[in-house]
């Protein structure tokens, strides 16, 4: 069966941007002529899901107030607040009762082109799969060990040099979410644990990536992505 449902972690503080999130949700700073949620969510929409959960945190009220119950592209939106900072691991935890995997399940500070049919339909047993990206200057991701679609560790940030790189795009099943203790973060609690039980497999994907993290990348992305989603984005 096709993937309907999407989730996106929207709840990060986005503290290296300085002011420009002091009283906006990173995820919401516009980008183009909207939020780049609305990119985000159109992106999913695009490719047949039907459903998006976010999980907010940092000014949630708001992005409940702006998301909640709306209707994006052909996706219905609605929006979980965290009570306090959980972590990514412990958004999905939190949101637990809200959640029917399998979902995809993506960043929201980061646009990356990813065909999220195509990466669950990775084969053989796994917990949950991850979109890897190839960058000539792996200094601010560290890198992904790939063996056999399966995605085998991970280094830490260190001098840069090309490689593999989480994409922070998933398809989560739910094995996943019972590997979740409580408020943990997934990329440094979860995922080594699931890729050295050969539960973590893993697809390259070539195309658009951008993350809006910082302030360089934020003002690239007021060019690249609008011409990438097109004048109907």
């Amino acid at each position: 069966m096709p993937l309907r449902r999407g989730v996106i972690l929207a709840g990060g503080r986005g503290t290296r941007l300085g002011a420009l999130t002091s009283d906006c949700p990173k995820p919401m700073l516009t980008v183009g002529d909207r939020p780049f949620l609305d990119h985000l969510i159109t992106h999913l929409a695009r490719q047949g899901l039907t459903e998006v959960l976010l999980l907010a945190g940092w000014q949630g009220a708001r992005m409940r107030a702006a998301y909640d119950g709306r209707r994006v592209a052909e996706a219905t939106v609605s929006v979980v607040v965290e009570p306090e900072a959980m972590g990514t691991g412990g958004a999905l935890r939190f949101a637990a009762d809200r959640l029917a995997p399998p979902f995809a399940l993506v960043n929201g500070d980061t646009l990356f082109d990813v065909d999220v049919q195509a990466l669950a339909a990775s084969p053989g047993d796994w917990a949950a799969a991850m979109a890897l990206r190839h960058l000539d200057d792996t200094s601010r991701s560290g890198c992904v060990t790939l063996e056999d679609g399966r995605v085998t560790g991970f280094r830490e940030r260190g001098d840069g040099g090309p490689g593999r790189v989480n994409g922070g795009v998933y398809v989560v099943r739910p094995g996943l979410l019972d590997a979740i203790p409580g408020p943990c973060s997934l990329e440094r609690d979860i995922f080594p644990g699931q890729a050295a039980a050969g539960r973590l497999a893993g697809q390259v994907f070539a195309g658009l990536f951008i993350d809006i993290g910082v302030p360089a990348d934020l003002a690239r992305a007021q060019t690249i992505v609008p011409a990438f989603m097109g004048d109907n984005g």
